[in-house]
């Protein structure tokens, strides 16, 4: 929420629930955020379908799908600008 405002202007890419919390109520150093898992950009997910989801840097250990930045969550926007192969200086 913002100042004194108790709308949400976030909606969950999944089901399009109102939400606007990309630590889904966690601290952000607890490193709980919603990633993309191509490209980890932040991503909103409500906290109902964040259960059922895997997102970047989380292991899965219930094979559940993957969640991408896309429509849907189903792809990534940016297709091929994984961040694994990048050198930070």
């Amino acid at each position: 929420m913002v100042g004194s405002h108790s709308s949400q202007i976030g909606k969950c890419i999944l089901c399009g629930k109102l939400h606007d919390d990309y630590d889904n109520g966690y601290a952000p150093a607890d490193k709980k955020e919603s990633r993309c898992c191509s490209c980890r950009i932040l991503i909103l997910v409500c906290n109902i379908c964040r259960g059922k989801v895997c997102v970047w840097g989380e292991v899965n250990l219930t094979n559940k799908p993957s969640i991408y930045c896309g429509k849907d969550g189903k792809d990534c926007v940016g297709k091929g600008n994984k961040l694994d192969n990048v050198i930070l200086i």
